[in-house]
């Protein structure tokens, strides 16, 4: 049985000063066109006039959000929440009296199905979140934008119930940084996504093998550049293959990498969800608890750290020297594990002890 990973990342990985995460959803590859099939169903069910396929940094201003709805309510005609869509054309007039220029570039990027400008969407953004007299229509949408995301986390909850009552699954993963930037200074690769990639391939693989080791697993990103000893360039299968084939994976494990999609690609629905998924987990920096907590409450998936395979783990360079020492039995004092993220130290101090 082949098994799918379907991988998103969010942050900007070309500044260091960044927080960067890369995410993956594990699912039956034949479940996952079902899923994203579900999702969308249920975003019409919450709102006819959802534009779709989403992108959730995007969809969680309010900015985009009331752009790419009044798109879809211009493309099919009205329909749905009469508030909402009233709330946003309060929100977009407030806007192009503001800067029309920019606020029509937003327009422009949904057409074409661009993630476009980020540092523009952010400006329209922190204007409009210091509007007092938008006070009903910013809390209408925002109101209607939590409807979305709980919809989101519901449906995803329920679907991985039917796959656990056939005896199958879904997992989540993330490959964040223990300190702003450290993937940079990575052993396993120069180019900061790609050395995060390698981590979260291994930890897949790794669950996967533990469940189902006959299976094969499934890899597949969505295109990005990378720098692998060269000039940037577009990643390929054929790199993927070589990042599994330096992994520290279980032998008998079959692995195979599917040529990268663009966005939304061959799988807009899981797509989106692991999206979701690196974009929650690169906002949520507070403790492991709380981390894995906002990941089931956002996107209705149990994150797993899964078990420390590579001593030089990218994400974890800092927490690598304290981790062997525990284990040597030691008992390494646990402040050389200061200037980690929370989460990071909460998973450092959890891997020392196995």
């Amino acid at each position: 049985m082949r098994w799918a990973l379907v991988i998103d990342e969010s942050g900007k990985f070309a500044r260091r000063k960044d927080d960067v995460t890369v995410a993956g959803v594990l699912l039956p590859a034949a479940s996952a066109s079902v899923l994203g099939r579900t999702l969308r169903q249920a975003m019409l069910d919450a709102d006819p006039r959802c534009p779709w396929p989403l992108h959730s940094a995007h969809l969680r201003t309010l900015t985009w959000l009331a752009a790419a709805r009044t798109t879809e309510l211009q493309r099919q005609g009205p329909g749905g929440h009469r508030d909402v869509g009233q709330a946003c054309e309060q929100i977009l007039d407030a806007l192009e009296s503001y800067r029309r220029r920019q606020t029509e570039r937003v327009f422009q990027d949904i057409a074409t199905g661009s993630k476009g400008d980020w540092d523009n969407l952010q400006d329209l953004e922190r204007w409009l979140d210091s509007r007092r007299n938008l006070r009903w229509a910013k809390r209408t949408l925002r109101r209607h934008q939590g409807g979305l995301f709980d919809r989101v986390a519901r449906t995803v909850k329920n679907f991985t119930g039917e796959e656990q009552r056939r005896g199958l699954g879904m997992w989540a993963f993330t490959a964040s940084e223990s300190m702003r930037g450290n993937a940079c200074d990575s052993p396993l690769s120069p180019d900061r996504y790609v050395a995060l990639l390698q981590v979260l391939i291994e930890r897949a693989a790794d669950m996967l093998y533990r469940a189902h080791p006959e299976h094969t697993l499934v890899v597949r990103p969505f295109v990005r550049h990378v720098a692998l000893g060269g000039p940037r360039r577009p990643l390929q299968a054929a790199d993927v293959a070589v990042l599994v084939r330096q992994a520290q994976l279980p032998q008998d494990l079959a692995i195979v990498a599917d040529p990268p999609s663009d966005y939304p690609g061959t799988h807009p629905g899981t797509g989106f969800l692991a999206d979701l998924l690196a974009n929650t987990a690169r906002i949520q920096r507070g403790q492991l608890d709380a981390l894995h907590l906002e990941l089931r409450h956002r996107t209705g998936l149990w994150a797993t750290s899964g078990p420390e395979r590579r001593s030089h783990c990218a994400a974890h360079i800092k927490a690598r020297d304290y981790i062997l020492a525990a284990r040597a039995g030691d008992a390494p004092p646990q402040q050389s594990l200061a200037g980690l993220r929370p989460w990071a130290r909460d998973q450092a101090l959890s891997w020392g002890a196995e």
